[in-house]
């Protein structure tokens, strides 16, 4: 019988995938001229460590092989969603800003996890971006990328 990888294997090597691309893409990111900290360090280290838990993961599957692996169950199809939601996330900023994407993204995202409550998707759209615009743009001082058609803190900012 036709051998396929398991799905515990499947998800490693996602995640590794994910990872290396990751890794890729920072060296995309402009580096800091007055040689303090980049804008890349921090998605540098999620990329490497996102690489090395989905080498662990492979790893720990074995074996990687068997008869019985089912082609996809419902935890690779909400693998395979959150990928396609990073994708246009990714798109998103460039054209909405960090705010709106954020936004919308944490509901989908939350979706795919089985939230459904009104008020709590409506709070994730609100807490998510305010949280992680506090964090990573004024407490690390990493600038926000802002949109190129259209972004929220144009409205804040008077821009």
């Amino acid at each position: 019988m036709f051998k396929r990888l398991n799905n515990d294997a499947l998800v490693g090597v996602a995640l590794s995938l994910i990872g290396l691309v990751g890794i890729w893409a920072t060296f995309q990111v402009n580096s800091n001229v007055d040689g303090g900290s980049t804008a890349r360090l921090f998605p540098f280290a999620g990329s490497l460590a996102l690489t090395g838990f989905g080498l662990i993961e492979t790893i720990k599957a074995r074996p990687w092989l068997r008869e019985t692996a089912p082609v996809l169950d419902e935890s690779l199809w909400r693998i395979l969603l959150l990928f396609g939601v990073s994708l246009v996330y990714v798109w998103a900023i460039s054209r909405f800003g960090y705010l709106l994407s954020t936004s919308v993204t944490a509901v989908f995202v939350f979706v795919i996890f089985g939230i459904r409550n009104v008020l709590g998707l409506a709070t994730v759209a609100l807490i998510c971006p305010l949280v992680y615009h506090l964090v990573f743009f004024e407490i690390l001082g990493v600038f926000p990328p802002y949109g190129l058609w259209f972004d929220v803190l144009d409205l804040f900012q008077g821009g």
